[in-house]
């Protein structure tokens, strides 16, 4: 990542979390959501975490579960546990003072969220690309709570 486009990334993440605006992070947008919490990365899954699962899956139809806490708001979108595709070689080492609130078989965190929130969530994998279930849930969760956030100024 480019050092100007990284910079860029975190005012604009730090400027829409100041105003409490709500915000869905994407695999790399999970990451930084993580280290604007004052945490920290793996930069390469296999080498930094012997005995990972492979997350960096080949088949964009390939899945592999996650387990979700019951008590957060990825919880109360999805339910407890899915099927998730993944295709990285990053992943949240340290979540800072975000909470990690899934992960995969292996121990890796595949969602964060941020306390005190109106709506702060990160899915280290691609709600995009999945079939609706999900997919459908949890956009539908956060494009509700941007029209929650309307003419809040």
């Amino acid at each position: 990542m480019p050092a100007r486009q990284l910079a860029f990334d975190r005012a604009l993440l730090a400027a829409t979390l100041e105003r409490d605006r709500p915000v869905l992070g994407i695999c790399y947008g999970m990451q930084l959501l993580a280290l604007h919490c004052g945490g920290a990365l793996h930069f390469d899954v296999p080498t930094d975490v012997p005995g990972a699962g492979e997350h960096r899956l080949a088949d964009p139809l390939a899945r592999h579960e996650i387990r979700v806490e019951a008590a957060s708001r990825l919880g109360g979108v999805i339910g407890g546990q899915g099927a998730v595709n993944s295709r990285h070689h990053q992943a949240v080492a340290d979540p800072g003072r975000a909470r990690v609130t899934a992960r995969s078989a292996d121990g890796l965190a595949e969602a964060v969220e941020l306390p005190g929130a109106r709506f702060a969530l990160g899915v280290q994998w691609h709600p995009e690309s999945l079939d609706a279930g999900h997919r459908e849930l949890l956009f539908g969760a956060f494009v509700r709570s941007c029209g929650e956030s309307r003419g809040r100024g």
